[in-house]
């Protein structure tokens, strides 16, 4: 006899969340670089009033004690060095890197 224990126990951190309503979507994976160029991009251009920015609150402080010293990795000096604390950066890298879905409807030209 097998019991179903799926109520009890979730199968994923994200079958966690979705049970409190937290609904999560998978992050973009792909290209680092691209990733950290964005992040980069948008903390200069935090405080300017013509372009979106990135704003890290104060009380990030994980954010704060680790993604400013985030060394640069040997091989490839564009990549963070991945054997240190990266899990802050990583998280909100992925974060800019979602996309976003825009859907546009039009009338029919005939």
């Amino acid at each position: 006899m097998q019991i179903n224990l799926s109520p009890f126990f979730p199968s994923s951190i994200a079958d966690e969340f979705a049970a409190k309503g937290v609904t999560l979507h998978p992050a973009k994976k792909g290209d680092r670089i691209t990733g950290w160029q964005k992040m980069r991009r948008m903390l200069a251009d935090a405080g300017k009033p013509d372009v979106p920015g990135l704003y890290v609150s104060r009380t990030c402080e994980y954010f704060w004690a680790t993604v400013p010293y985030l060394a640069r990795d040997q091989k490839r000096v564009e990549d963070c060095d991945t054997s240190g604390p990266d899990h802050g950066a990583d998280a909100c890298r992925y974060g800019l890197m979602r996309q976003r879905l825009r859907h546009t409807v039009e009338p029919l030209r005939i």
